[in-house]
């Protein structure tokens, strides 16, 4: 009878033992892993209704030393809003409350004037210290609650890259660049911090298991992007686009070996903490992604090194560079209209010969050309991990004249993406390998 009883002791004891641990393990979630969730959602629901403060995974650029620096995060405030059926004396509590933060009072008094509307926000973004100054006046129908939204310390520092979180509908989400093709790593739910304590332990068993996506795991993005040279290739942009003034403009610094993208802009470009302040909205999109151009001569340096890779060209070979060349009837000229009489191939380069990139193509080829071009990895997806990658338009080499073909050559009848032209680039200097841009 005594060994019954002893067994049943510890059977009792380990059951308790059990169900604290498991307390513990609870309390543990709630206060370590989502206490700051869960402090948020109790300060936004103070006297507002009961919507959900938004929380979103951080944005990082890598220095050169590997630290880590703030790209895009969440800010933590204040929003202001009336309840115009309890609010007494409007215009004193518009004067008290425009002494500490703009309100504009048209819509205040819009505000005012919907009696059944138990809540109208009349302020945004309003600081942790302004805030607490307006909470502190007590203000009988003035609504005080916590609130947080994205900001952009580098302000218009790769914006295009970023992209930014805006409104679809009723719903705030990545809108353009790594905001929008890394959302389901960035965004975070509220009603999470809800759901079966048991499925939350035993929710990530999966990607643990399986070859899950990046992009499914919740968390933060650290990019390749290094802000001090990204800061120059921007100042850099910005110089040509004042002594040149073209229309667009824009850059890539890639590790030819690893595909890292150091740097990368476009102009015009915008400032994500003021997007909705822009006139034209094609600034959002980044140009060096998701347009494709003729790209010119920058492609001699592809057909050059296809030339010398076949065989068909060496470097002291030379051609009698008369300044043009007919194609399907057409006259194709160097840049400047004049010829150089007899050169060497480095010339071709060096002085930026079309007729000598056609010289080169005509060695070559169409077919032979044409797979070089395919080699390069143009007239496919790179697949960078940015949104709405644009196809290059390459139909030219095997449905064009033999202008086109010639034109091509020398990057013309041809319109590749940045990032494609970019990648294929990179062969020349890693040993004819393709890398990978991300």
């Amino acid at each position: 009878m005594r060994s019954k009883l002893v067994v049943r002791v510890r059977i009792t004891l380990v059951g308790l033992g059990f169900i604290a641990l498991l307390l513990c393990v609870r309390l543990y979630f709630v206060q370590v892993i989502h206490g700051k969730q869960y402090k948020a959602t109790a300060e936004g629901q103070y006297v507002a209704p009961s919507s959900s403060v938004p929380q979103r995974g951080d944005i990082f650029f890598t220095t050169k030393d590997g630290s880590l620096v703030t790209a895009a995060t969440m800010q933590s405030g204040y929003r202001i809003a009336i309840q115009p059926n309890v609010l007494e004396e409007p215009e004193a509590a518009y004067a008290a409350l425009s002494k500490i933060v703009d309100i504009d009072h048209d819509r205040f008094k819009t505000a005012v004037s919907k009696k059944n509307d138990p809540y109208e926000e009349i302020a945004v973004r309003v600081s942790s210290g302004d805030g607490d100054t307006i909470r502190a006046l007590k203000i009988t129908g003035v609504v005080v609650a916590a609130d947080r939204w994205r900001i952009y310390p580098g302000d218009a520092r790769a914006a295009q890259v970023l992209g930014f979180v805006g409104f679809k509908g009723d719903q705030r989400i990545g809108r353009y660049g790594i905001e929008r093709e890394w959302e389901s790593t960035l965004a975070r739910s509220v009603s999470s911090l809800y759901v079966n304590f048991f499925a939350e332990i035993f929710s990530n068993v999966h990607s643990i298991v399986s070859e899950a996506k990046d992009q499914e795991a919740e968390g933060d993005v650290v990019t390749t992007i290094e802000p001090t040279v990204q800061q120059h290739l921007e100042t850099s942009i910005d110089k040509l686009v004042e002594t040149y003034g073209p229309s667009s403009a824009g850059g890539i610094i890639m590790d030819p070996a690893t595909g890292e993208i150091i740097a990368m802009t476009g102009w015009p470009t915008f400032n994500p903490n003021t997007y909705n302040t822009v006139d034209d909205i094609r600034v959002y999109s980044n140009p060096t992604v998701e347009g494709a151009y003729e790209l010119g001569s920058i492609m001699k340096a592809l057909t050059m090194a296809a030339g010398i890779d076949a065989g068909v060209v060496t470097p002291g070979m030379t051609y009698d560079d008369k300044g043009f060349i007919m194609k399907s009837g057409l006259k194709i000229s160097n840049f400047d209209f004049k010829g150089r009489g007899v050169v060497p191939m480095q010339e071709v380069l060096s002085q930026s010969l079309n007729t000598g990139a056609v010289f080169v193509g005509d060695r070559l080829g169409k077919t032979s050309f044409y797979n070089y071009v395919k080699a390069y990895g143009l007239g496919e997806l790179t697949k960078i991990d940015l949104p709405n990658e644009a196809h290059d338009q390459i139909s030219s080499l095997d449905k064009g004249s033999d202008a086109d073909f010639a034109s091509a050559t020398f990057g013309q009848s041809i319109a590749v993406t940045p990032i494609a032209m970019i990648r294929a680039l990179a062969v020349l200097a890693n040993k004819g390998i393709l890398p990978s841009p991300h």
